[in-house]
């Protein structure tokens, strides 16, 4: 019954079936791997699978044509916020905010990965600055959507080539990280020293900060969407990097969502077979 009625407030909250069966799926692996051992309920197993089969009658959510803002147009908007920071004086705890808030949207974008994921960022520990213009994005299992049996062999690790948010970071850990407090979380809060920003939050701030700059609210999953979609559309061989930008183990999985790239290709193509073949243009005067 406590099963069933967390499934119903999943979906009271707007949660889809897919997303509510995955839920309860690693509660149950959890459950069943660090609490009862063996653990097994025909019961908690029909709620999985009656959520995943009306999941996939209702197919996939989709985004919302607003919410399709290009990766590249977030990571500049958290640069140019990261700018107007420096360009701020004198260099206070608030301007330390904004130049946090500028890395988050940038870095959101540039490593594809979930709230919780972000909230696990910490300079010198799960991203370090290589030599320049690279950086080492290393997290653990703990900190990405794996089911509880996956979590400690499983983990993500990349290495980056930016030379902007190098910098960015760079000069964030020598002068404005310091003014939060001593320690090395990637998002300090601001409103109690010591402690971290949560990933909810951090959530919150991407939406708001989109919302102020861009006139649409984009969630963090929404920037992992506008990742992959804009890899798919963009670069040769998109629909096959895009899985790999967002370390999805079953490429299937982005690639259904995501990879309109041989159909914007071909439109692109036609508008410039189109042209070709015009021999002249006049203008309509009425």
């Amino acid at each position: 019954m406590t099963f069933h009625a967390y499934a119903c407030d999943l979906s009271a909250e707007g949660v889809s079936k897919r997303s509510a069966s995955d839920y309860l799926g690693r509660i149950l692996s959890g459950y069943s791997t660090a609490c009862d051992p063996g653990f097994a309920s025909v019961a908690c197993e029909h709620v999985i699978s009656g959520l995943n089969a009306r999941g996939k009658v209702e197919g996939r959510p989709t985004k919302t044509g607003e919410q399709l803002v290009g990766a590249s147009t977030i990571f500049d908007l958290g640069m140019e916020i990261v700018g107007n920071a420096r360009a701020l004086g004198p260099r206070d705890l608030f301007a330390a905010r904004d130049y946090r808030n500028g890395l988050l949207l940038a870095l959101a974008a540039a490593v594809p990965q979930r709230a919780r994921a972000l909230s696990h960022f910490e300079i010198g520990r799960t991203i370090m600055l290589l030599e320049w213009p690279c950086l080492h994005v290393r997290l653990p299992g703990s900190a990405l959507k794996l089911r509880e049996y996956e979590k400690e062999y499983g983990g993500y690790d990349r290495v980056l080539e930016s030379p902007g948010l190098w910098d960015a970071i760079d000069e964030y850990n020598r002068v404005f990280r310091p003014l939060f407090d001593d320690g090395n979380a990637m998002f300090p809060s601001i409103l109690e020293v010591g402690a971290r920003v949560s990933a909810a939050r951090l959530g919150c701030l991407v939406g708001n900060l989109t919302h102020a700059h861009l006139g649409v609210r984009v969630s963090v999953h929404r920037v992992r969407d506008n990742v992959a979609t804009e890899a798919s559309e963009e670069l040769l061989g998109g629909g096959y990097i895009a899985p790999v930008l967002l370390d999805n183990r079953n490429p299937a999985t982005t690639m259904a969502s995501y990879d309109h790239a041989q159909g914007v290709r071909a439109a692109r193509d036609h508008i410039k077979f189109v042209a070709s073949r015009r021999s002249y243009s006049s203008t309509l005067r009425l």
